[in-house]
Order: C-alpha cells, then structure tokens, then sequence
C-alpha cells in the first residue's frame, strides 16, 4: 500500500488540483446551498434551462427515455436537438438524476472546476512552470466572461469555456507528437465541444486552430521536416472526422431541425416561408458585418431577431381584457428603441376581434395582399386538432 500511495501523494499535480477545488468552494461555494437556485435578473437559468431540463427529468423518471419533443410549451419545439438542452452532454448527468433546481448549481460548480484543471494543463502543454499553470487555473476559475456566464446562467455556453482550452491543448501535442493516441485525445475532446450548445463557438475556435495549425506546418515543411507534416495532416483529419462522426448522431437533426428550433426568434417571412434565412447569411460567418452594420446605418433591421414574431393569447386568457393591456404594453415598449415605424402583420387566421383590437391601438390599415402558405397545424404551430378560422380557405397542392 504504502509503494502505491507515496507516488500518489508526490505526483505535482494534486497540490494543483486540491488549491483548485479550495478556491471553488470559497469563490462559487453558494452554488452548492441545498434548497437554493442561482437566479439573477439577467439569468437564463429560469427563462431556459429549467423548463428544458424538467421535460428531461420527467421524461426519464416516467420510464420514456430521452424526450424529442417538447409538448410543454405553445405549438411545442425540438427537445433534443435544442442547443440549451445538452441532453447527451456528459457533464449534465446531474440532471438525470435529480430534479432540475437541485441539480443546476452542482452542474454549474462541477464546469468551473473541471475547467480551471482544463487550464492548467493546458499550462502544461504549452510547457510552463508550476505558478504560471497556476496562475492559469486561477485565471480559469475567476476570468471575466466565467464571471458572466454564472451571472447570466448561461448553462448551454459553460462547455465551450471548460473545453475548448483542452481541445487546444490536444491540438498543440498533436502537432508536436502526432500518433493514434493524440488523435484519439483530440477526436474526444473535439467531439466533447460538439456536444455543447454553442456550435459557433466551435467555429470560430476552428478558425483560430486552423491558422496555428497552417502557420506551423509551413515551418515545417520549410525546415525540411515534411514526413513530419504528413503525418500531423493525416491524423489531424481523420481525428476531425471521428470527432464529427461521434456527434453526427446530434449535428444532422439539428441540421434538420433548424427552422423549428429558431422559429421563435424569427421575423414574419420566416412564418410565411418557413425558413427566410438564405445563403448571404452564411457570409457573416466570414465578415459578421456582411449584411450592413448599424455603427453606419447599413444595417437592413430585418434579421430574425429584430421582430416579435408571434404575438397573443392562450385561450383560457382571451375574453378578460388582457389583450389590450398586453398590446398597449408591447407598443409602448416598441416606441422606446426610436424605430421609424412600426407594423403590425395579422392575416385571417388571427382571432375575429384581433383587427378591432389593433385598430383601437392605433394602427391603421396599409396593405392587403393574398398569400398562400402551408397549413400551420402540419407545420407544428398550431395543435392539429384545432380548427382553423372560417375566413381562412385551404388550397389544394398544386392548384396555385
């Protein structure tokens, strides 16, 4: 025993990792308060994740497995491949296990420390000293945007801060000591950050690899070492590909799944067309000011997110003068960016006293015009067992 437990105790990483999990506990400690929830005004944790998390709990608990589908909300929405539902994510296993509000601050803590030693050993690849991966570790555990995501609750955001430093730590040994077993360690860490829920984040970390990756490879193949470069290109490709191929269980629904998952944000053509976003929106992933910038007033402002795509009541409210309250508040509240104009869209499928409505509050009409679109109840907007207005009249495919 004693042979087994004296190299333990003297390797130079568990001082490290014990000084890590002191400083979590005194530095995020009030996560782990029993009966207690993280929640700030800014916090994602109520609007989001304890809804997403609850469907999981509830589906896995009544003997279901994993939900598809979330029935809880209006006109429901994707529930595995939501990017804040991280049903397959490994570090939310918590929440397999018990209820949502007992499981999030752990889940929270547990990221934190994980990626402060994510941290370190990056220190360590990159061949520092003792104190500056320490150094490392602390800045990991207190930096800015750590800071942030706790206070906003950005739950699906917390795995890309506690990865990606080791998919660049994997990268950097791979590139020094290409080999089945760095790859291996790149293809996990790479398919670990997929599962995350935030994919763009994986994109622009990619580009920056991707230019690490160029700029060394060139020194190489310059200094002669071209059997070197070989070798790092083709296990570099084939652990992206493993890496990709673990999540595309993931990747191709959400792929699939995109205009239900955004529909919520989206602006009225998105309802009208089901999907609005074409292909010079892809070009802001290279230039994000490819489609104007509002610093010089080129900015179109009619991307997804800058109109309130649905606006109403659920049945069991209409009839008690809700509705103008809820309307007045919205235009009120619309009149407080400065916009120059305000519209309003509503078709025949809106409730028969909605126009009245609108035209007490002020609007007034401005066009009429004839548009045929699919059913909303085969779309998943709507139930399909509710009827549709009389005044709306459904065309057969193909005689428009």
């Amino acid at each position: 025993m004693r042979s087994w437990l004296r190299p333990f105790w003297e390797q130079d990483w568990l001082a490290p990792f014990c000084l890590i999990l002191l400083l979590a506990v005194a530095g995020y400690g009030f996560l782990l308060r029993p009966g207690e929830i993280l929640y700030t005004p800014h916090s994602d944790i109520v609007a989001y994740h304890i809804g997403v998390k609850e469907v999981l709990f509830r589906s896995w608990h009544a003997g279901r497995g994993l939900p598809f589908w979330r029935a809880d909300q209006l006109a429901g929405g994707p529930a595995l491949t939501n990017p804040n539902g991280l049903y397959t994510y490994p570090l939310h296993f918590l929440f397999y296990l018990l209820p949502p509000p007992e499981a999030m601050g752990w889940t929270i803590w547990l990221h934190l420390v994980i990626g402060a030693w994510v941290y370190y050993a990056l220190g360590r690849a990159l061949g520092l000293g003792r104190l500056p991966k320490v150094l490392m570790a602390a800045a990991g555990l207190f930096n800015f945007k750590v800071l942030m995501a706790v206070y906003a609750g950005w739950l699906s955001f917390l795995p890309s801060i506690t990865f990606f430093p080791l998919l660049f730590s994997t990268i950097f040994r791979i590139v020094k000591r290409p080999g089945p077993g760095t790859a291996l360690a790149v293809a996990a860490t790479g398919a670990l950050t997929l599962h995350g829920g935030h994919i763009q984040l994986v994109y622009y970390a990619g580009w920056f690899l991707v230019a690490y990756v160029l700029i060394t490879q060139v020194e190489s193949w310059r200094a002669g070492q071209r059997h070197q470069v070989r070798q790092v290109a083709t296990w570099l490709c084939g652990s992206g590909l493993l890496a990709i191929g673990i999540a595309a269980y993931l990747l191709l629904p959400l792929a699939a799944e995109a205009p239900l998952i955004s529909r919520d944000l989206a602006w009225n053509e998105f309802l009208l067309r089901r999907h609005a976003l074409g292909g010079r929106h892809l070009l802001t992933l290279l230039r994000p000011e490819a489609l104007g910038s509002p610093l010089d007033g080129s900015y179109p402002g009619v991307e997804m997110w800058e109109d309130v795509a649905y606006f109403g009541l659920l049945p069991h409210f209409i009839g008690h003068g809700l509705g103008a309250y809820l309307l007045s508040w919205a235009v009120d509240d619309a009149w407080r960016h400065a916009p120059e104009r305000l519209w309003l869209h509503t078709c025949s499928l809106d409730h028969p006293r909605a126009l009245r409505l609108y035209q007490r509050a002020g609007f007034v009409p401005y066009k009429q015009e004839t548009k045929v679109i699919d059913d909303p109840r085969d779309l998943g907007l709507i139930p399909a067992a509710v009827p549709l207005p009389q005044a709306a009249r459904l065309v057969e495919p193909g005689t428009v």
